[in-house]
């Protein structure tokens, strides 16, 4: 991913989020769930929705194999990361969130993500902004706040 495959990026975080929905699904109609998977199963989300979609953003800001020189304001495609790893944490200690969620789920912002560097193949008017900063940067704020804010999620 960090050579410039971000394609593969975000059909791994598509299939992240198959997965993730099979193996929650699994758990609940056998009655197999635990402390520690949830805890595990929180890890894993960081990774695939967290820590996979700021490498997109991050790529997407990228014009060549490696960052250039000049270009540090990059590095804050990781802020997505960092909240989204703050949101699975309270997620698991806020006892609000049993029977609905509070903020935008990890998964929704890994998958929405993870859809942008295909939009230009749909929409080829819209490649001149996917992947600008001055797009990128602020939608990267936008969701990283929407993440934590304890805004009710619709059902």
């Amino acid at each position: 991913m960090m050579k410039g495959e971000v394609q593969t990026g975000c059909y791994l975080v598509f299939l992240a989020a198959f997965f993730d929905f099979f193996d929650g699904l699994a758990a609940r109609a056998l009655n197999a769930w635990s402390s520690i998977g949830k805890e595990l199963d929180s890890l894993a989300d960081v990774i695939s929705f967290g820590l996979v979609p700021g490498l997109i953003i991050f790529r997407l800001l990228q014009p060549g194999d490696f960052p250039v020189p000049g270009q540090e304001w990059a590095f804050t495609s990781f802020l997505v990361t960092v909240f989204s790893a703050l949101r699975l944490a309270s997620f698991n200690v806020d006892d609000r969130q049993k029977n609905s969620f509070l903020g935008l789920p990890t998964p929704a912002c890994g998958l929405f993500i993870a859809s942008l560097p295909f939009i230009p193949d749909l929409f080829p008017q819209a490649g001149t902004f996917i992947g600008h900063p001055l797009f990128l940067l602020p939608l990267t704020l936008m969701l990283s706040y929407l993440l934590v804010a304890p805004l009710p999620c619709l059902p």
